[in-house]
C-alpha cells in the first residue's frame, strides 16, 4: 500500500484533509501504481490517493492461508476508522471492493469498477461456468503457460492479444503467474453476498471494454439489476488488458469526477440515479 497526494498538488501544498480519500485496487498483474499511472496524471481534482497492493502481493508467494477475507482485512487495516472513502477497483481489485462494499457498506462513499474479475458463485449462467471452467484447465498448466493463457480466456473471440512482455521480464512478474491462481481460488471459495449489493445506495459506476470477452456484459447486466444507482458504460475498442483507466483517462477521469460529485448529493435528488 501506499498513500500520497494527488499528482496535481502543488509540492509543498499542505493537505487539510478536505480532499476526497480514493483506494485504488489494481488487478492482478500490474503493480497498482503502474495501472493507475495514466489515471492519476490525468485527474483534475485534488485527491488523497491511496494505492493499495493487493494482499496476495505482499511477500514472494502467496500466504498458505490465502483467502479473500485477508484482501478485505487489509484493506480495513491500512484505512481503520477512517472518514468513508471512494473505491477505484479494476479486474480482481474490483471484484474485491464489491465483497468489502457487503462487509463495511458504511466506509464506501461511490464505487468505480473496471471489469470485476468475479461477481460471486451464485447463479452463473452457461457462459460463466464454461467460462470458469477453462480457467480452471488455465491454473492446471505450467506457470510459464498461466499468463498469455489468462489473457487469451479474457478476450473476446478473433481480439488480437496485447504484445509480450519485453525480454527481460520486470520483475515484478515472477509471483504473477501463483499470485493469479490464488486469487482465483479464493474466489471460488468466498461466499459472496451478492444479493446485498441491492443494499448499496451509493453511487456506481462500471466500465467494460466492448472486446472484452462476453462474459463481462453479463456480469454487467448482474450488476445493474442489483445497485440502485449504476451507470454503465462501454468503451468501444477496448478490452480487459487495454482497460477505459489506462487506455482513455482523460475520459474515465471525467467519469469519476462526476460519480464523487454525485456521492455529494441526497439519494432522493433528482441527479442521483
Amino acid at each position: 500500500m501506499k498513500t500520497g497526494s494527488s499528482p496535481n498538488r502543488k509540492p509543498g501544498q499542505p493537505n487539510d484533509g478536505t480532499d476526497p480519500l480514493v483506494v485504488f485496487l489494481p488487478d492482478g498483474l500490474l503493480p497498482v501504481e503502474t495501472g493507475y499511472r495514466p489515471l492519476l496524471n490525468s485527474l483534475n481534482t485534488k485527491i488523497r490517493p491511496v494505492l493499495k497492493t493487493l494482499e496476495v502481493y505482499r511477500t514472494n508467494r502467496p500466504p498458505c492461508d490465502y483467502g479473500l477475507e485477508m484482501e478485505i482485512q487489509g484493506i480495513y487495516r491500512c484505512l481503520g476508522q477512517s472518514e468513508p472513502f471512494h473505491f477505484v477497483g479494476y479486474s480482481g481489485g474490483a471484484s474485491i471492493a464489491l465483497a468489502f462494499a457487503i462487509q463495511y457498506p458504511s466506509q464506501v462513499l461511490t464505487m468505480a469498477l473496471v471489469e470485476p474479475a468475479w461477481i460471486g458463485n451464485q447463479e452463473l449462467t452457461e457462459l460463466q461456468i464454461k467460462y470458469w471452467a477453462n480457467l480452471e484447465k488455465v491454473w492446471s498448466e505450467p506457470l510459464e503457460q498461466r499468463i498469455s493463457l489468462f489473457i487469451r480466456e479474457n478476450l473476446r473471440q478473433g481480439v488480437l492479444a496485447p504484445p509480450p512482455l519485453p525480454n527481460p521480464p520486470p520483475h515484478w512478474i515472477a509471483n504473477r503467474p501463483e499470485g493469479l491462481t490464488a486469487l482465483a481460488h479464493a474466489f471460488k471459495r468466498y461466499d459472496l453476498e451478492i444479493a446485498k449489493l441491492a443494499e448499496f445506495d451509493r453511487p456506481v459506476y462500471l466500465a467494460l471494454g466492448s472486446l472484452s470477452h462476453p462474459v463481462e456484459e453479463e456480469k454487467a447486466s448482474a450488476l445493474s439489476r442489483l445497485f440502485p444507482h449504476i451507470q454503465v458504460e462501454i468503451y468501444e475498442g477496448r478490452h480487459h488488458f487495454d482497460p477505459p483507466h489506462r487506455a482513455e483517462p482523460i475520459r474515465f477521469a471525467a467519469a469519476l469526477q462526476r460519480l464523487w460529485t454525485q456521492s455529494n448529493l441526497s439519494p432522493g435528488s433528482q441527479a442521483y440515479s
